[in-house]
Formats: C-alpha cells, structure tokens, sequence
C-alpha cells in the first residue's frame, strides 16, 4: 500500500491527483480535505484501498473481537455500525443474504464506495470524479452499487 497517507494541511486535494467535477462538468472549488479528520483526509488508490480492506476483513489490522465490534450493525438504526453500515444484502446471483460492509466518500465531487463482503472475502472499491454519479441503495435491489456488488459477489461469467 504505497499510496495510502493522510492529506497535508493546506495542499491542494490533500495532495490528490484527481479532480472532481461538478454538475456541468465544472471543477470543484478547491478545498482543505485535510480538515475533514478521520472523515475523509485519507487518499490513495483503489487498489490500496481494496488491500486495506482485505487486511482488515483477515484480522490482520484489528483483532477478530474488535472487528466484529467495529461492524455490529444495529437494524433500529439503519444497520448504523461504527463509521460504516453492517447489514445483510439480497443481490442478484447470489441464493442468500449477503453480509455488506459499506463505508461511503463524498468530498469535492469525488465520491467513494468502499464495500467489503467478509464472508465472501471480497471488496469492491469505486472512486468517481463526478458529483452528478448516482449509486443508488443497495437495498432497493436496484441502481448501479447494487448492480456493481452484484456482479462482483454474486454473478458467475458466461462463457
């Protein structure tokens, strides 16, 4: 993981390469994404990102005890856990519930999904540069993370 690091105060994107666009195909006003802490000051790659998840989805990061603490989804709250959503996902292809672990990004038009499948041993890592891109929720069994997730989890290739 070589480009994962925390935003530099003060530099442009937090040092990122990546500019986000606005409705209209406008840049985004520059912004301090160091300010936003733990929230969003991390940048990096998708592929770091997905070698992030599968250490911490191995125990590799945090113990089994705390990770399981870190991803209790609470249903009176929304599947609410602590900084993601935990809760059991029907996707397409797949003949059971699927557990997701889903941490969302939206800073300066750039939007992250960031979803983990543990029982599956699987994560999916999407950075766009467009505000305008609409994900959709997994739980209404449509839109593009449900399709996406579905696809990535679930769904065997033809051949």
């Amino acid at each position: 993981m070589r480009s994962l690091r925390v935003a530099r105060d003060g530099a442009p994107r937090g040092d990122a390469a990546a500019v986000g666009y606005t409705t209209g195909g406008k840049p985004y006003p520059t912004v301090n994404v160091a300010t936003f802490g733990a929230a969003a000051a991390l940048t990096g790659t998708a592929r770091d990102l997905a070698a992030f998840d599968r250490a911490l989805a191995a125990g590799k990061l945090v113990g089994r005890e705390s990770r399981d603490i870190l991803w209790k989804g609470d249903p009176k709250l929304g599947y609410e856990a602590l900084g993601v959503w935990s809760f059991p996902a029907r996707l397409a292809g797949c003949a059971q519930p699927v557990t997701l672990i889903e941490r969302r990004g939206d800073v300066a038009g750039i939007q992250v999904r960031n979803v983990i499948a543990p029982d599956l041993g699987r994560s999916v890592a999407v950075f766009v540069n467009d505000d305008t891109v609409q994900f959709g929720e997994i739980w209404q069994g449509k839109g593009l993370s449900y399709d996406l997730l579905s696809a990535a989890f679930c769904l065997t290739p033809q051949s």
